[in-house]
């Protein structure tokens, strides 16, 4: 999974005395520069930041006073040798008497800062209890370990960073979640099977090899092709596993009535049709179910008929007797 947008560096600020937005624009600005720096050493990777749009007091002071000295001399110079009008000169001049500062606030209610909106967190509350200003910085095309601890590294040098790569987070998570889940498959499948023999004694292995023979298709065809398992994956081996006992069962229990087989076939079937064409969806965890149950549920359907206990023989009367 590599989706840009998940990947931000948050601002804390540790003082909070300091807690304000000019403060905290400046830091920004600060980390732009860093980041400036690494993306001309090598690093690949794009950002948006706050600070590019909203720029610290400091810099729009130092704009505006660069801004002033054109008007002055150059500008009265200018339009000395165009032949314009002296009041061209006081109207320019009239315009920068006053220039109100950009603040966040205003460039977030304006149209063209509505795309920002979700860098500025405001006033937010620590785990000391202490309220301070807080923004991010989303990063983009952060796709290899050598970006991510290179970003890491620039956030662990300030106190005042934290490097929050929720991708990673979410692969973690989902891996924890992928070793949960392969052990309730593997002691469900134990202890329906130990279940399975108490009811069934002998003929127990037909109830069970449709499911057990089902799962390990499933994981021999994935192993033989390349097919990485995963969460999903084993949440499709849950459905096979039930669909695949429940069809062991009812063949176990009516063997030879043609109802049965008509049920069972028709169950396989739908299940088939309502999750094995998942896996022509483009979205991954579609797919990985639907290829699944797709492999599943077929073996469950070509198992089923080869594990039915045999017709009971009839016996041959004697020649003769009637």
């Amino acid at each position: 999974m590599n989706d840009s947008s998940l990947r931000r560096a948050r601002w804390r600020d540790p003082d909070p005395t300091r807690c304000v937005e000019g403060a905290l624009l400046e830091r920004l600005a600060a980390l732009g520069h860093q980041l400036d720096t690494a993306i001309a050493d090598g690093l690949t990777i794009g950002y948006r930041n706050l600070a590019d749009h909203v720029p610290p007091p400091g810099t729009q002071d130092a704009n505006l006073a660069a801004i002033r000295r054109l008007y002055g001399e150059p500008l009265a110079t200018l339009v000395e040798r165009a032949g314009l009008p002296r009041s061209v000169i006081d109207k320019a001049r009239a315009t920068l008497d006053s220039v109100p500062r950009l603040d966040v606030t205003t460039w977030l209610d304006a149209p063209a800062g509505a795309a920002d909106r979700r860098l500025w967190l405001g006033p937010v509350t620590t785990d000391d209890g202490a309220t301070r200003l807080a923004a991010t910085l989303v990063l983009n095309g952060v796709d290899t370990a050598a970006e991510r601890q290179r970003l890491a590294a620039i956030a662990d040098a300030r106190p005042d960073i934290a490097y929050v790569d929720r991708v990673t987070r979410l692969s973690r998570l989902l891996g924890e979640l992928r070793r949960h889940v392969s052990l309730w498959v593997g002691l469900a499948l134990a202890l329906l099977t130990a279940g399975l023999v108490l009811r069934y004694r002998r003929q127990a292995w037909r109830v069970v090899t449709p499911a057990l023979g089902a799962l390990l298709g499933t994981l021999a065809v994935y192993a033989i092709v390349g097919v990485p398992l995963n969460v999903f994956s084993q949440l499709g081996m849950l459905l096979v596993l039930g669909i695949g006992l429940d069809a062991g069962i009812f063949s176990a229990e009516h063997a030879r009535r043609p109802a049965t087989w008509l049920a069972v076939s028709l169950s396989t079937l739908t299940s088939v049709l309502a999750f094995g064409l998942l896996a022509f969806s483009a979205t991954p965890a579609l797919h990985y179910l639907g290829l699944t149950c797709l492999i599943g549920l077929t073996l469950v359907g070509l198992l089923v008929p080869w594990v039915r206990p045999a017709p009971p023989r009839i016996k041959e009367r004697p020649h003769g007797e009637h």
